[in-house]
């Protein structure tokens, strides 16, 4: 969602880094498409949250997304505030309830004019969010480059920290 923040505030925004993630008609990607339709339902939020208040269940569900075991008092600081905190389980809601590709399809759009540098840090071989979306975003957009992060899921900062890092600080760093 980075793209729809920088697209819709473009002078607070100098540089961005995306990694694997929705773009385009791809949000939500995948089995997540089913979300939205049921957050929208009453109770539909609690339904599809009480999977995550089983701490091994949530931790499974996470898996698919790193190549690195995602340490568990990771995932356990993940789904504490929406478990204790029923203001972040309604704010929970709203941002799924609200899920729509034409958000990410707008976004798309605009950053088609904008030259602001992009740098597209991303996993080749990601199920959920193939190379190709990043490819896309690269040739729609004025002033990106990808970077493919080898050894790396969905997760990149999770499975590849230091190689992000440094792609990162370059960029930052870069004219």
């Amino acid at each position: 969602m980075s793209q729809v923040l920088v697209t819709s505030h473009p002078d607070r925004i100098g540089r961005l880094v995306l990694t694997n993630c929705d773009t385009h008609e791809n949000f939500p990607p995948g089995m997540f498409k089913a979300m939205p339709p049921l957050a929208k339902l009453p109770g539909g939020m609690f339904l599809l949250s009480a999977p995550f208040r089983i701490e091994a269940v949530a931790r499974r569900a996470f898996a698919p997304f790193a190549r690195t075991k995602i340490p568990d008092e990771l995932v356990a600081s993940w789904m504490k505030p929406a478990k204790t905190d029923s203001e972040v389980m309604r704010d929970a809601a709203k941002v799924t309830a609200g899920m729509n590709k034409r958000h990410t399809l707008a976004a798309a759009e605009k950053l088609r004019s904008s030259q602001l540098p992009i740098l597209l840090a991303w996993a080749p071989g990601d199920k959920y969010f193939p190379i190709g979306y990043a490819e896309r975003l690269q040739g729609e957009a004025g002033n990106a480059k990808i970077v493919q992060i080898a050894d790396a899921k969905t997760f990149v900062a999770l499975d590849q920290p230091g190689r992000l890092a440094e792609e990162i600080a370059e960029f930052a760093t870069s004219s």
